[in-house]
């Protein structure tokens, strides 16, 4: 269902034997949130359209015709005059100007466009929010594919060091807590690695056919690249003034007509008649007619009507505050974690500068010994260091997932517009690297 956006991807694809080319984090947020779903679709647009042509095409005008005949003779005056007419016929046409007629056409008209405009831009935000699902999991599957690379890494490195450990506690080396330590570590890999590659394979199956590859692979850089700020004072300036938002509160205040007590209540309307009559002596007699009709009603409650349409209008001022105020509360929450996983990632590469430290000073003790004793293919710290880098990996997941969310919020630009990079570090390379 998704092939034919994933195509998009593909053709930045390559194979086995394609040289390395490398990108930024700020471009893989860019194909991230231009990851689309199939467009959705609204019935009621076409509708709207097609009813608002219909009206328009309305001027309110209708044929009429109408036939008469009396039984009886009755009272006939010498002078043959309408009422001594026995058989009356009339055809012609009348125009209805104000109510049911020609202007309120026009007023219909206009709000069945208005009531359009008004589905596309909620249509716009349902497209928003299906294309959010796919991007989520598009993110998802990106990171995690990554992380299996990772936790295979670590397996394999990890399984080496088994011979080694078994020979040191042979020789009294270690003791049975290294070796269990040891142990555990790769039933935690093997566990994590089956996680994994189901959650990557399920991603496949949905989005990806059987012939096609997965687009992006990390760079060896990819764990130590700084997030990006997030502009958030900026961000929610151009909230409060975005164009959607008020685009929508306009448009419902404007489906509220404003009361008009000639435009709403008064019917006028307007005949030409063509009239052809019999008489009881069997003359005839043909004549052309024109009229005018006016109905107004004798009861106004144009003061109430207002006060209604006065308290209909505030209502949809409250509903533009409250929904601008809950987008901006969430914001804020949204931005509070993403900025306390910014600072986690901080004391994370900390943590794997002071590891990397570690194995620089093992490597300087055992040369300053002059041994063979393999001192730092003994520890386990490299594993430390993959640790480290998993959880930094994990973190730019959730932290890209915030971004997600962020930008689900935003009725008018994209998350990208409000980022700050500090440096260019690679992320992601082409396949084949």
């Amino acid at each position: 269902m998704y092939r034919l956006t994933i195509l998009l991807f593909l053709l930045l694809a390559g194979r086995a034997n394609v040289s390395a080319q490398e990108y930024s984090y700020e471009y893989l947020l860019g194909q991230v949130l231009s990851f689309k779903t199939s467009s959705v679709e609204s019935a009621k647009l076409k509708y709207l359209a097609s009813e608002a042509e219909i009206v328009s095409n309305d001027f309110g005008l209708a044929f009429t015709s109408s036939v008469q005949h009396r039984f009886g003779e009755g009272f006939i005056e010498e002078d043959l005059t309408e009422n001594n007419g026995q058989t009356f016929y009339r055809a012609g046409l009348r125009w209805d100007l104000l109510k049911d007629g020609w202007f309120q056409n026009r007023n219909t008209a206009g709000r069945l466009k208005i009531e359009a405009q008004l589905e596309s831009l909620s249509l716009e935000e349902k497209q928003k929010a299906k294309s959010y699902y796919a991007q989520y999991a598009f993110t998802a599957y990106l990171f995690e594919k990554h992380l299996l690379k990772l936790y295979n890494q670590r397996f394999e490195q990890l399984k080496m060091k088994r011979p080694l450990f078994s020979t040191l506690k042979k020789q009294g080396y270690f003791t049975n807590e290294e070796g269990m330590d040891l142990d555990a570590r790769i039933k935690e890999v093997t566990l994590q690695m089956d996680v994994l590659r189901s959650s990557t394979e399920a991603f496949e199956l949905i989005f990806i056919n059987e012939e096609q590859e997965p687009v992006f692979t990390f760079s060896k850089a990819n764990s130590t690249h700084e997030m990006p700020e997030v502009e958030i004072y900026r961000l929610l300036n151009d909230l409060q003034e975005s164009p959607a938002l008020t685009l929508g509160r306009e448009f419902n205040k404007q489906l509220v007509d404003r009361p008009n007590f000639w435009k709403d209540e008064v019917q006028l309307s307007a005949r030409l008649d063509y009239n052809h009559q019999v008489s009881f002596s069997n003359d005839r007699r043909d004549f052309v007619s024109a009229g005018l009709s006016l109905s107004i009603p004798l009861t106004r409650n144009s003061s109430h009507k207002k006060r209604s349409y006065q308290a209909e209008q505030k209502i949809f001022d409250e509903q533009y505050e409250l929904e601008l105020s809950n987008r901006k509360k969430e914001l804020l929450m949204l931005y509070q974690e993403y900025a306390f996983k910014k600072k986690q990632r901080k004391n994370l590469m900390s943590k794997y500068d002071q590891v990397k430290e570690s194995i620089r000073v093992l490597h300087l003790h055992k040369s300053s010994m002059n041994t063979d004793m393999p001192i730092t293919d003994a520890s386990l710290l490299h594993d430390n260091l993959a640790l480290v880098e998993i959880e930094l990996v994990g973190l730019s997941k959730q932290m890209t997932q915030l971004l997600l969310k962020m930008n689900l919020l935003l009725p008018d630009y994209s998350i990208s517009n409000y980022l700050r990079f500090k440096n260019d570090e690679l992320i992601i390379t082409k396949k084949g690297d």
